[in-house]
């Protein structure tokens, strides 16, 4: 992608990914739904989803807005917009509109009446600029929300080994990448960076007991191990990718558990009426 505000997306493009995002939108969709309400988002709207990925969120969003509004999820990847798609039909979603674009190139036919994102602004290069041009699409009265995530506050009770391990090679990837594993707590400052108004906050932190949050973690590196790989932080073959999912949830039985998932940051601000 081109870097003004732009930024490449770490995790890849794959089934393996895709199917990622998935078990991630199940997990956070209680927390997202929470977020969207709070932010005002309600039946009859028009909002643009931005770097919806496999649509989980986008779908949420259909099912506030109601038939009288709509929903564009847009992403840069055609092949996981297919995926969304089809997930779409299947629920019976006639309010879902999905497009392939770049964030700079955000062309949603008239001005919206909100726009949301969940993990979007770790992966862009000035998530400030980014805000900052997606608010002039905002009508008055209109939203903007985003949820970004605390990667480094994932952490299980008590402490499984692997899983610390996992977190440990997530953070390092975003690093050395030049991002910040921990946008979330730099939500306040990005909002301001992009001279909007001062953003109202909430924090969730989730938790899971049975195999699916340890499949995300693992999930993560997997995706994550092209990075992992060039930055000499680790190989596959200490990740073993194929065992880690596995590896990850017997040393949570064993330890009966509770996985406390990424704390979740979200901030909404409103264009002035």
């Amino acid at each position: 992608m081109p870097n003004e505000s732009t930024g490449q997306y770490l995790l890849g493009a794959t089934p393996a990914e895709t199917h990622r995002l998935q078990t991630q939108g199940g997990l956070f969709a209680e927390s997202s739904g929470r977020l969207l309400r709070l932010a005002g988002i309600h039946r009859g709207m028009r909002v643009l989803d931005i770097g919806c990925g496999a649509g989980d969120m986008t779908m949420q969003i259909a099912s506030i807005v109601g038939e009288s509004g709509q929903v564009i999820g847009v992403d840069a990847d055609a092949g996981v917009l297919a995926v969304a798609s089809e997930r779409a039909a299947g629920a019976g979603l006639a309010n879902v509109d999905f497009r392939q674009a770049h964030v700079k190139d955000l062309s949603p036919d008239g001005p919206v009446d909100a726009i949301a994102g969940r993990m979007i602004l770790v992966h862009l290069e000035d998530p400030a600029a980014a805000l900052s041009s997606m608010w002039r699409l905002l009508r008055p009265g209109g939203v903007m929300t985003f949820q970004e995530v605390r990667l480094t506050t994932v952490r299980s009770i008590p402490p499984v080994p692997l899983l610390a391990q996992c977190v440990e090679w997530a953070s390092q990837a975003f690093t050395a990448s030049g991002r910040d594993p921990d946008t979330g707590h730099r939500l306040l400052s990005i909002f301001g960076d992009a001279g909007l108004p001062v953003p109202e906050l909430m924090a969730a932190i989730p938790t899971a007991r049975g195999p699916a949050g340890y499949a995300l973690a693992a999930g993560s590196v997997i995706s994550l191990l092209p990075v992992l790989e060039k930055a000499n932080i680790t190989s596959r073959e200490e990740v073993d990718p194929d065992t880690l999912a596995q590896r990850l949830w017997d040393q949570a039985r064993a330890n009966d558990a509770l996985l406390i998932l990424p704390e979740l940051i979200g901030a909404w601000a409103q264009v002035p009426a």
